[in-house]
């Protein structure tokens, strides 16, 4: 799944994609930030994801566009992929209660 940003002047920015197995990756949204010239754009997106999480911190690597937040033993990608099968429990369990009308 890709999470994509399409704000009104054009630009599609592509926040994240997280795989069928839960492993989310950001670096793309670095890559992009460079390239438009807003290199800080991309680590104020990782900040704030970081204060989401509690425990989470930005894992720096020596280029910078490939920074991510990180957690002792993956719990973001845990619980981003058990936020992801809840949703789509929730629209399951909505698609059978409208499915009974």
């Amino acid at each position: 799944m890709i999470l994509r940003w399409r704000p009104d002047n054009g630009r599609d920015w592509n926040l994240g994609t997280i795989s069928k197995h839960g492993v989310v990756w950001m670096d793309y949204l670095g890559q992009q930030a460079n390239s438009a010239g807003l290199p800080e754009l991309h680590k104020q997106y990782l900040a704030k994801l970081a204060d989401l999480v509690p425990g989470a911190y930005i894992r720096k690597t020596p280029k910078e566009t490939a920074w991510y937040v990180a957690q002792t033993a993956n719990a973001l990608q845990r619980m981003l992929w058990w936020r992801m099968k809840c949703a789509r429990m929730d629209g399951f369990a909505r698609s059978q209660t409208s499915s009974q009308r």
